[in-house]
């Protein structure tokens, strides 16, 4: 990448079909999916367009696998990569672009509630948290961002004894 420049793209958008997983050349675990998005114009008048977001990420790759469905939201980061390639016939080029994520450069985020086998699961107490206490809730007002003179200035000012704007 060309100093001074970013390829980045964030999309939000609900899945059209489930994902779509295979295995890479490679034999690394892979994931499609294709994310839709739509821009309001006016009141009932919607633009929606497909993209294919391609998670080259195994431990992500994974989670869409277990966790999405068609109509899931997401939230995905990515980098954008535009393929060329010759027909079957030989004769002519196709090209496709593609959300990349991969590697530092990509995020995949789950925007829906959890689903209901992790509901059930919340609904029991965690064993391990203390019950919360009324102290745990109070400020610590020991704690202190201003110098001390900073304070005296701040309780003359609230009691009115000096002006709110300084004059020039």
């Amino acid at each position: 990448m060309a100093p001074g420049s970013l390829n980045k793209v964030c999309l939000i958008g609900t899945l059209g079909v489930d994902p779509q997983t295979r295995r890479t050349t490679n034999g690394k675990f892979a994931a499609v999916l294709n994310v839709m998005t739509s821009d309001y114009w006016r009141p009932g008048e919607a633009r929606t367009q497909w993209h294919r977001v391609v998670i080259f990420n195994e431990r992500l790759a994974e989670l869409a696998q277990r966790h999405l469905k068609k109509g899931s939201k997401v939230y995905c980061e990515g980098a954008l990569e535009t393929r060329k390639w010759l027909t079957k016939d030989g004769k002519g080029e196709s090209h496709t672009s593609e959300v990349i994520v991969s590697g530092f450069h990509g995020r995949l985020t789950l925007l829906d509630d959890a689903p209901e086998t992790r509901g059930e699961l919340a609904d029991e107490p965690d064993a391990e948290a203390p019950p919360p206490t009324p102290e745990a809730d109070k400020i610590d007002n020991t704690l202190s961002f201003l110098a001390p003179d900073d304070h005296q200035r701040a309780e003359r000012r609230a009691a009115g004894e000096l002006d709110r704007r300084p004059t020039r």
